[in-house]
């Protein structure tokens, strides 16, 4: 079985939905085991690596992941057919790319690929629609990064294949450039303890890298016999810093793990901070986003089958384990979770045509 590819292309068509409309949803019962949708987009196999890559889940059986939610839509906007779009931590803009889809061979950044026609569209996020900021004035080659800020977005710029970074205002657009080589989204901070990196070896070992303050580096195989395509996959999902919706109950800041794509397993995972161990999410999944409720932890995912929804729980041994996962909506939206306890989701998904894409916010609802 091929990885699956995490841009934007892997999103399912979707229906009309309606404003306010409330789902309510419950774990599924166990299903036939069938061949997975495949995206359009095939990408060479991935061999699994030989150490173990899981925790064991003793008691995900007695896990809820019951859970209702809100939707109200937002409105459309434009992108490449490809590359998903950089929210703000509050949830409140948007920046996405648009234009030609540029080739793999550009978004990896490799010698001599072309240089991408793209360019780089702001909007407000408004309950009227989203309102239109204006173009980002950038040159030719210019594509979005995977990280943003409360006043701004980075993109990377590149010339004579070298590459560059720089700071984009959310409101202005005014640019300031950045120290160090842009390279590809391979980084992120997850939160001030922690940050994680993909590194991959010559002879094809994808290492996934965890740097805590109170331990320091802490490498484990993800992959082998991996490329810079499988590389860029485990982080593109992501955006990097984390965003939280707030939670007045909540003892815990930030997650008990590090949510990313694993290409050996073909599903997202969680590397565990406290244990190190690596737990599996549901199959298939390609994209998530944190959920918080007082002491109550899950992840909402993206999978083939629609969006989906998967309590966490810690056992005797203090070891995550998760639940049986739930079907939040019937199509593949990409969560993103902001800090705005009003809007806590903005939901991403295809629109009316290939370029286009809608936006909806989500909101768990209380029992």
């Amino acid at each position: 079985m091929s990885a699956r590819c995490l841009g934007a292309a892997t999103l399912i068509s979707t229906g009309v939905l309606c404003a306010g409309c409330v789902t309510e949803v419950r774990p599924r019962s166990p299903m036939v085991n069938r061949p997975a949708q495949r995206t359009h987009l095939n990408v060479e196999p991935v061999a699994l690596p030989g150490e173990p890559i899981a925790a064991p889940a003793t008691n995900a059986a007695t896990l809820s992941s019951h859970i209702r939610v809100a939707l109200q839509p937002i409105g459309e906007i434009a992108f490449d057919g490809q590359t998903l779009p950089v929210l703000s931590p509050d949830g409140k803009f948007i920046a996405t790319q648009v234009g030609p889809t540029p080739s793999w061979a550009t978004i990896l950044g490799e010698e001599g690929a072309p240089l991408a026609s793209t360019h780089i569209e702001r909007y407000e996020l408004t309950e009227t629609g989203p309102r239109s900021l204006g173009d980002l004035d950038v040159p030719v080659g210019t594509l979005l990064s995977r990280h943003a800020n409360p006043n701004g977005f980075i993109v990377r710029l590149r010339a004579a294949d070298v590459e560059q970074r720089r700071a984009a205002s959310w409101l202005s657009g005014a640019m300031q450039e950045l120290p160090g080589d842009a390279g590809v989204d391979n980084a992120g901070v997850f939160s001030p303890d922690h940050g994680a990196r993909v590194e991959l070896t010559e002879d094809g070992r994808l290492e996934l890298v965890m740097t805590e303050a109170d331990r320091g580096a802490q490498r484990r195989m993800i992959a082998s016999d991996a490329t810079p395509f499988i590389s860029y996959q485990v982080l593109a999902p992501l955006q990097d810093p984390i965003s939280l919706p707030l939670s007045d109950t909540s003892e815990q800041q930030w997650p008990p793990g590090f949510l990313f794509f694993h290409p050996g397993a073909e599903r997202m995972a969680i590397y565990v901070f406290a244990t190190t161990d690596i737990v599996l999410l549901e199959k298939n999944s390609i994209a998530g986003a944190w959920f918080v409720d007082g002491d109550r932890w899950g992840v909402f995912l993206t999978t083939p089958e629609g969006l989906q929804f998967q309590a966490l729980g810690v056992d005797s041994r203090g070891v995550i384990v998760v639940g049986s996962a739930a079907r939040v909506l019937n199509e593949a939206w990409v969560p993103r979770s902001t800090s705005d306890p009003e809007h806590p989701y903005v939901l991403i998904g295809p629109g009316k045509s290939r370029d286009m894409l809608q936006l909806m916010w989500m909101m768990p609802v209380s029992e």
